[in-house]
């Protein structure tokens, strides 16, 4: 009897395990580089997001190797290429820029319906000037066209458009925007394409949003602005009241205080009125509005209008001393003296506000009492040093009394303190170094003076002067040849230039 060999293979089991490893192999390996291809592709998008860019790319390219054909993996590539060409210039932009435009245009092949694809390799594209000129335009359309309501991409498309001189597309898009953004109008309108064709476009699209109920009252908003940008008040304010109809919930003390001011300036005053006192109802900083609104009565209505509303005010809330600074303005405004010196008088004796001086000053100076000028001025510039107004107001004092060195160096301390240079400060102490015989001072901040300020006529006259008493007779005609210029019919610039 023959012994069984235990070693000799059945054919079909070796068959059946090559199966099971080729098998195997062939679910195994893909998933082998899915895995490693996302895990790559997940911790260079992190390193993009965070800036680190020249390390994003090399675990992008990692990714891209185990997948070549990912979509998501390319577009990204495309993305951290391009982030790196913005931070660069010249030729070395231009070469990232095209690496860049590779990969989305891959990605883009990969998965032609993705929109931020399409928007990324215009953005690309922009970066290698005219050359990528059609490229550009192809993308942004692509873009739009894939996202239809995307106003970032609609943007970009309107600033190229602009850039080529496509100017019927250009008002399209424009008008696209006022549909589907009105919100959009505040960075919309600064624009360097925008003019008062785009204008119209971008207003055609709010009323557009309006007819079909999308974003109403975003639209009425914008529709509003445009309309008090053209002066026209009533229409503004009919906007904006149409506005806040919408959605009333959102309605803030600032709306109420806008509309407002598009009546106060439609000059419908009772509703107007009623408006801010809504608004006024509504806050919570109630004493801050009425500081900013005081400025708004101010550009808008007669000091008389402002007193009796802030006299509404002051029977409806409490009287605070901030409200009883805002009547004292506006009286001495008004020119009710007498009123704004008791008010006056109340806090600086309570509070001792440098303010209050400064306003007392402003009331003596109307009613020439130089005396009080000089003492409620000193007194305001004392309590508060840096306020380069009080100590030109001290100054000014000082002058009526012909203190013109104390008033010179009051003049120079508010010089000093000034954010932004005033061509009437320097003259102001031109004035008092003139007085004082230092003719060549004088010259100096006549000249500072005509520098802030050089279409003013008056002081290339007082240029003129000092130069002639300095002796520089030449030098004289010219700056009162040009003082004439600026104001052709002076009979005295004529006369100094022996004109007749």
């Amino acid at each position: 009897m023959k012994s069984v060999d235990h070693k000799t293979r059945d054919p079909r089991r070796v068959l059946g395990v090559t199966l099971i490893a080729v098998l195997f192999l062939v679910l195994a390996v893909p998933a082998v580089r899915f895995t490693a291809g996302q895990f790559h592709y997940e911790k260079g998008r992190s390193l993009s997001l965070q800036g680190q860019y020249s390390q994003a790319v090399e675990l992008l390219e990692k990714a891209a190797e185990w997948q070549p054909n990912d979509a998501s993996i390319q577009h990204q590539l495309g993305l951290v290429n391009l982030r790196i060409a913005l931070q660069l210039d010249n030729y070395l932009q231009k070469v990232m820029a095209n690496k860049a435009i590779v990969h989305l245009q891959k990605a883009q092949e990969l998965n032609p319906l993705e929109p931020d694809t399409a928007y990324a390799l215009g953005r690309a594209a922009v970066l290698l000037g005219e050359s990528g000129e059609s490229l550009v335009l192809s993308s942004y359309r692509r873009a739009t066209g894939l996202w239809p309501n995307n106003s970032l991409y609609h943007y970009a498309l309107a600033r190229e458009l602009y850039q080529q001189d496509h100017g019927q597309e250009l008002l399209a898009t424009a008008q696209t925007l006022g549909r589907i953004d009105p919100a959009g109008y505040g960075k919309f309108h600064r624009e360097s394409f925008w003019s008062d064709e785009v204008q119209q476009a971008f207003s055609k699209g709010l009323h557009e949003a309006v007819d079909s109920n999308f974003t109403t009252r975003q639209a009425h908003l914008a529709i509003s602005a445009i309309l008090a940008r053209q002066g026209d008040w009533a229409d503004a304010a009919d906007h904006y009241q149409q506005a806040m109809a919408v959605e009333q919930h959102r309605n803030t003390s600032q709306n109420y205080y806008q509309l407002g001011r598009l009546l106060l300036y439609s000059n419908h005053l009772e509703e107007a009125d009623a408006a801010i006192f809504q608004g006024l109802a509504k806050s919570r900083t109630r004493e801050k509005d009425l500081e900013k609104l005081y400025h708004v009565f101010n550009k808008t209505v007669s000091p008389d209008i402002q007193l009796a509303f802030y006299r509404k005010v002051r029977e409806r809330y409490s009287l605070s001393k901030r409200l009883e600074m805002l009547m004292a303005r506006t009286l001495v405004d008004a020119k009710q003296y007498e009123e704004a010196r008791n008010i006056l008088g109340r806090i600086a004796a309570y509070e001792d506000l440098a303010e209050a001086y400064y306003l007392l000053a402003k009331v003596a100076e109307q009613e020439k009492n130089w005396d009080k000028m000089e003492l409620a001025s000193q007194k305001a510039a004392v309590r508060d040093p840096d306020n380069s107004e009080y100590r030109m107001k001290f100054s000014q004092s000082l002058a009526r009394q012909q203190k013109y060195a104390a008033a010179e160096q009051e003049a120079t301390k508010a010089i000093s303190l000034r954010d932004k240079p005033s061509a009437w400060y320097y003259s102001h102490r031109a004035s008092m170094r003139w007085s004082q015989k230092k003719y060549e001072g004088a010259l100096d901040d006549w000249q500072q003076a005509n520098k802030i300020n050089p279409e003013n006529a008056s002081f290339y006259s007082y240029i003129g002067r000092a130069y002639k008493k300095l002796g520089y007779e030449e030098l004289a005609m010219i700056a009162y040849g040009s003082a004439l210029a600026y104001d052709p019919g002076n009979e005295r610039y004529k006369k100094e230039l022996g004109q007749r």
